[in-house]
Parts: C-alpha cells; sequence; structure tokens
C-alpha cells in the first residue's frame, strides 16, 4: 500500500506476505493514518519491512508486527525523517534486518541525535517491543504468540502482554479486537491485535511414548480467561503436530468434538521417533502441548550399511542398525549381532570380530578383512530380530 499524504482509518486489517525491492514491504507512508488492530506479518523490503514512514505522523493502537523482514534497515518499521509515529498498545517482536535498527529504525535526519535509534518524537506507550523502549508501560519480553509461523498470533496464557495496555489510548466504537472477540476483557486491555479471552489448554497429555503405539489419553480443556472450563463449548477440535521431526505424521482419531466443554484423543499415534510439540485448535485460540519425547519400538530388523573404508590393507570397517518396525534406529537394544560372508571368492573367508553387541541399536565392526579382489556379499543377523537384506559389494582396495 501507498499513501501519499491522506489520513485514512484503517481497522482490523492483515497485511500479510507483502514484498518490494523498495521501501516498505506493507505500506509506504506518506501520510498519517490512523492504524487500529492491525497485523504486518511476514512482508518484506530493502527498508522497513513492514511499514516506512517518511515525513509523517502515523498512529498505531493495538497492532501487531512480526516476522517481517529488511534487506536494509528497519525489520519492523523504519522512520525517515521528522514528524512524530505513535505506537500504544502494540507489539512489535520477531522482525529480522541485515542492517540497523532492529525492530524499529530512525533516521533522524534533523534532529541531530544520531542515526538508528528511535528518539524521543517516535512516541511509544504500554508496547512490547523487542530490544526494548523506555516509553509509559512499555515491555521487552516474548509475547507468546500461539503460533507465529502459522499466522496465529493471538496469546496464549501467560503472556506478558495480558491486560498489560491502556483503555483510554482505544479511539471511540472499538469494541472488539481484529478477531471479533471483546476488545477489553477483564478490564483491561491487552496489547497487540488480538485480546486474551481464555483458549485451549491441554489438561493431560503424556511426556513420552513409543513409536507406533498409542500416546495415551489427551485432555483438552475449552477455558474461559479465567482458567474455568466453558461448559457450553461443544465445538470440534483439532489436534496436529507443531513440530516434530521430518516425516512425523500424526495418525488416528485426529479431529473430535468437545463435550461440555472438554475434548478427549485417545487413539492417536506418531511412528518417526523424535521431539514433538502438539497443537490444538479450534473455534479458541489454539494451544501448543509440552514437549512429547516418542521413543522407537523393540528391534525388529538389521539394516546393513555400506563399506566405511577401505585400505591398503585389504582391512574395513561396517555397521550394522538394528531398527523398529517404522524404521527407527532401536536406540534400546544391546543385541548380539553377526556379520555373516553369504558369497565371494572361492576360499576367501571374513576375517576379523564377526561378532559383537549393539550399543544404542548400532553394531560395530572395525576390524574386519578380506584378502582377495572380487565381488561379495554380506548379512547381518541376529537371535530374536532376524536378518538384513543381503548387501553386494565389489571389493578393490586399489581402485
Amino acid at each position: 500500500m501507498y499513501n501519499s499524504y491522506t489520513s485514512p482509518n484503517l481497522t482490523n486489517d492483515i497485511f500479510e506476505a507483502n514484498s518490494t525491492g523498495g521501501t516498505g514491504g506493507a505500506i509506504c507512508n506518506y501520510g498519517s493514518p490512523t492504524m487500529v488492530n492491525c497485523v504486518f506479518l511476514n512482508n518484506s523490503a530493502s527498508d522497513g519491512g513492514g511499514f516506512y514512514n517518511n515525513f509523517a505522523s502515523p498512529s498505531f493502537t493495538n497492532c501487531t508486527f512480526t516476522m517481517n523482514s529488511a534487506s536494509g534497515d528497519g525489520s519492523g518499521f523504519y522512520e525517515s525523517n521528522e514528524l512524530s509515529a505513535t505506537f500504544t498498545n502494540c507489539v512489535l517482536w520477531g522482525d529480522s534486518t541485515n542492517a540497523s535498527g532492529g525492530e524499529i529504525f530512525d533516521l533522524h535526519i534533523f534532529d541531530g541525535v544520531g542515526f538508528g535509534t528511535p528518539d524521543q518524537d517516535d512516541i511509544f506507550r504500554y508496547s512490547d517491543i523487542e530490544g526494548g523502549e523506555s516509553g509509559k508501560g512499555d515491555i521487552s519480553a516474548d509475547p507468546m504468540f500461539t503460533n507465529a509461523a502459522a499466522g496465529d498470533l493471538t496469546l496464549q496464557r501467560g503472556s506478558p502482554c495480558i491486560d498489560k495496555g491502556n483503555n483510554s489510548a482505544l479511539p471511540a466504537g472499538v469494541a472488539t479486537d481484529l478477531a471479533g472477540l471483546p476488545r477489553i476483557f477483564n478490564s483491561v486491555v491487552d496489547m497487540g491485535a488480538y485480546e486474551f479471552t481464555g483458549g485451549m489448554e491441554f489438561s493431560h497429555e503424556p511426556a513420552s511414548a513409543v513409536a507406533g503405539e498409542k500416546l495415551g489419553k489427551i485432555v483438552v480443556h475449552m477455558e474461559n480467561a479465567k482458567g474455568q472450563v466453558r461448559t457450553n463449548n461443544n465445538s470440534r477440535v483439532t489436534l496436529s503436530i507443531q513440530t516434530g521431526p521430518a516425516g512425523g505424521v500424526l495418525g488416528g482419531t485426529t479431529t473430535v468434538m468437545a463435550h461440555d466443554g472438554v475434548a478427549k484423543f485417545s487413539d492417536v499415534q506418531i511412528d518417526v521417533a523424535g521431539e514433538y510439540r502438539l497443537l490444538v485448535t479450534g473455534n479458541l485460540p489454539s494451544a501448543r502441548s509440552p514437549r512429547l519425547t516418542v521413543g522407537p519400538g523393540p528391534a525388529v530388523g538389521l539394516v546393513i550399511g555400506h563399506l566405511q573404508g577401505v585400505f591398503d590393507s585389504y582391512s574395513f570397517s561396517e555397521t550394522v542398525t538394528l531398527e523398529d518396525a517404522f524404521g527407527n534406529v532401536a536406540t534400546g537394544s544391546d543385541a548380539i549381532v553377526n556379520l555373516i560372508l553369504r558369497s565371494g571368492p572361492e576360499g576367501v573367508d571374513l576375517r576379523g570380530a564377526t561378532q559383537t553387541a549393539a550399543v544404542a541399536g548400532i553394531a560395530m565392526f572395525s576390524d574386519l578383512s578380506l584378502h582377495q579382489v572380487g565381488e561379495y556379499t554380506l548379512v547381518a543377523t541376529s537371535n530374536g530380530v532376524g536378518k538384513s537384506k543381503r548387501l553386494t559389494f565389489m571389493f578393490d582396495p586399489f581402485l
């Protein structure tokens, strides 16, 4: 958006994923707009990833800037020349720049203060600004967005922005936030575009599980701002993976209906081992689970690796991995593994220690040797686990 010497009133607007090679990823401003309950998300520019201001006096009330970027200065907001921008009840957090100014860059052309640091003309009040400002009521603390990467900028319970704004800064007639919920809840307005009026909360969830097995009981409460269950909420609730290793999929019944404000998931599982965070979404602000560790199941198969080194002395090393039914390394296994030569030139034996105990699911064979060039086939076996697929290779230390 390009604003040339006008003063529009912008309320409940989202400026997302805009980009320019010039200035002002979302807005390049030469006027004095009044902006309320607005979001600047994932915009980019050379200067002023979210907003570029020049000889103008915009005002921002309960606006949120995050994930904007600038290849130059001012990831969130760039102030060029004088006049004054005002920020009240705002959040500027998580924007990035390759140069100066952090969230906010002020050029200070006429005041002689210097470059890069916001001056007294930029009025910041009751706002959460990464890197800090010294205005009345300002803070610098993680606002605890629910899921900024997915565009969910609602506040989680415990956010330092809850009940920390200034009611008198709200323009007359602004009764709701960007989501249409009451703008003032619990008597004091929050910082940012979204008011915290409660949300979903995990009341019971497992801390650990086994790959491919049910995670156990997961219970989610639909709560109001005081932490009380909304017993009249019977809405649809969906459980998904927010963060975790590549390939991780949540299987089972992942969408249920809440009953009297409580949603229960009883048959979901994850096949890929690793550290996870789950996300629950619905018609209330979403919630992220505590860390969930999914460990591998018991070893049911072996995978023989490729040769790790062939030397002039005809010696080499090899590894065998014990895996569970889903291809995870069975880190709990210390099984005895045998490495067997199935075929090769007549009369040639596999020399060295061909039997070893696995450590955390990995069996290492480090002193093996063959004394003749040729094509060979190896296989690994372990009692109670089975045997690997055959590995056929051409052995020639002089290639």
